[in-house]
């Protein structure tokens, strides 16, 4: 499985830059990308650069990538793949 991230960024550049892409004005990229991160229970581990993270929280960040925007309609392929027990519970 390969990885659409831009490795060298942190939790936090990615979910924001993707956010501008959608243009949001900066109060909501910050309220959004917060309100994802926080879901997926990766706000802790925001600044940390995305080749740090584990399997699981690749995943965890894929889902807070689909969810930040709001859309109202969200398709995933198999989004539990790669996440532990406890993080199944989660999502």
């Amino acid at each position: 499985e390969q990885d659409s991230f831009y490795e060298n960024m942190t939790g936090w550049q990615f979910m924001t830059g993707l956010l501008r892409l959608h243009h949001f004005s900066s109060s909501e990229i910050e309220s959004k990308a917060q309100e994802a991160l926080e879901i997926v229970e990766l706000i802790e581990d925001k600044d940390r650069v995305i080749k740090s993270y584990s399997r699981g929280m690749r995943q965890r960040l894929r889902v807070a990538q689909a969810i930040a925007h709001r859309p109202e309609i969200i398709i995933l392929d198999e989004p539990l793949n790669g996440l532990d027990p406890l993080g199944r519970r989660k999502i």
